[in-house]
Formats: structure tokens, C-alpha cells, sequence
């Protein structure tokens, strides 16, 4: 972290605008993944102001924020206040179809409507298909995999997160990491242990360790026909999207 923040403060020292923003974008995404969410919000500021409005990676930065708003304090009017300005930069007018599957996942997800959440993912998901040269098909894939998982039905988000890990062909990284750990839990909590090893042995042993434990102690407090039929967990319990913005 204090690398990104280096990287930030030298970009600006020597007037660099573009390197400035790609860091603070870096640096926003590092700290969305930690939950220092507070910390993301700083990083937006002045992204549509003076020199910045010729900084492709600045709505970018804001299109963070505005994630960090939802998922931070539960601020929806906001993020999606903050998303709109993002697209409102000159050079973020090309993220506003995309507003939908913003919504669906930061804002209809948690709230619960799940129909809509799927709705607006699906939305998104035929854009990407279309056009997509922030390469966020995969994690578009990969919240559709969330959703599919609160609604209960754990053969679609398995079906998702196998299109998420296909479509990160160029960019598989944390993708795959997420995809195997996300269907690691999905075989493990339906008692199919030995698969979940399985997706797990490529994340070695001591992670394979932690969450099988966990899953393990789980299916032993439950009946075979309580493991057929996985609780669905509240929103707040969800895992976190992968770098989901």
C-alpha cells in the first residue's frame, strides 16, 4: 500500500496527470478490497475538476468511489449520485450504459430485489458481450454468480462463475482465484467435500485448510436434507464482489 501511495505522490510532484490517476486508481481498487472504504472516498476527490477532466483513468477512480459509497455505508442515493457524475467526465460518458448493472449489484442486490438484480446483470452482461474494453465481463459474470447464490439456486452461479473464469482468458489473476474459492463453497457447503478440495489445491494447502475446516464444521451440525437446501445468507454476509465496479 504505501508503494500506491508513493506511486500517487511521485505522478503528481513531477506533473505526470495520466500516471497520477492510473495510481490512484490502482490504490482505490487495493483499498476497496481491504474495506477502507473512507479511504477511497479521498482518492475521488477533484476527479472532474481543472486538469483532471484529461485523465482518462479519473471516472474510473470515481466509478470506485462510488462502489465504496454502497458497499461502505450503505450510501445508494449517493453512489449512484457519484456514478452519474463519473459519467458525466469527458472521457467517462462511455461507462453510462452500464449504470444498470451498477445498480443491479450495489444497489438492488442488498436490498434485496434479486429479480431486478438479475435483471440489470443480465443488462450489463449483453453490453459487455457487445463492446467491452475495460475487460468487466468476467466480473460481471461473477456477480451474476452472487445473485444466482441468494436466489438459491446454486447450479446457475456454478454455470456463472465457469462463464466468469472463461471469459477472464486474458486476465484470469484474481478472477480465478475468486471463481475457485467462490465454487470451492458452493460444493462444500452441499457436502461435496472432495470436489471442493479439488477447486482449492491450486490455492494451496493452507487455504484449503481454512475453508474446508469451516464448511466441514458446518455440514457436521447439520442433516443430510438441511445440506441439500443451503441457507441463504442476509446481504451483509455476502463475500465481497471481485473488484466489483
Amino acid at each position: 500500500m504505501p508503494l500506491l501511495r508513493d506511486a500517487v505522490a511521485d505522478a503528481a510532484a513531477h506533473g505526470d496527470l495520466q500516471a497520477e490517476w492510473i495510481a490512484r486508481y490502482a490504490l482505490a481498487d487495493a483499498l476497496y478490497l481491504l474495506q477502507r472504504y473512507r479511504e477511497v472516498d479521498e482518492l475521488v476527490a477533484g476527479f472532474d475538476e481543472g486538469d483532471a477532466l484529461n485523465a482518462f483513468a479519473a471516472p474510473l477512480v470515481a466509478i470506485g468511489g462510488a462502489a465504496s459509497k454502497a458497499r461502505g455505508s450503505a450510501d445508494y442515493d449517493g453512489a449512484i449520485a457519484l456514478y452519474r457524475r463519473a459519467t458525466s467526465h469527458p472521457l467517462g460518458t462511455g461507462y453510462a450504459p452500464h449504470e444498470t448493472a451498477f445498480r443491479a449489484f450495489y444497489v438492488d442486490l442488498p436490498a434485496g430485489r434479486l429479480d431486478d438484480a438479475l435483471a440489470g446483470i443480465n443488462e450489463g452482461i449483453a453490453l459487455c458481450e457487445t463492446y467491452d474494453p475495460g475487460q468487466r465481463l468476467p466480473y460481471l459474470h461473477g456477480f451474476k454468480a452472487m445473485i444466482h447464490e441468494e436466489r438459491g439456486d446454486d447450479d446457475a452461479a456454478l454455470a456463472a462463475i465457469e462463464r466468469a473464469q472463461a471469459a477472464a482468458a486474458e486476465i484470469r489473476g484474481y478472477v480465478e482465484r475468486f471463481g475457485r474459492l467462490f465454487t470451492a463453497g458452493l460444493h462444500a457447503r452441499a457436502g461435496r467435500l472432495v470436489e471442493a478440495e479439488q477447486e482449492l489445491s491450486a490455492l494451496g494447502p493452507g487455504r484449503a485448510r481454512l475453508v474446508l475446516g469451516r464448511r466441514r464444521a458446518d455440514a457436521r451440525g447439520r442433516s443430510p436434507s438441511a445440506a441439500a437446501t443451503p441457507p441463504r445468507r442476509p446481504p451483509s454476509s455476502r463475500r465481497e464482489s471481485p473488484a466489483a465496479r
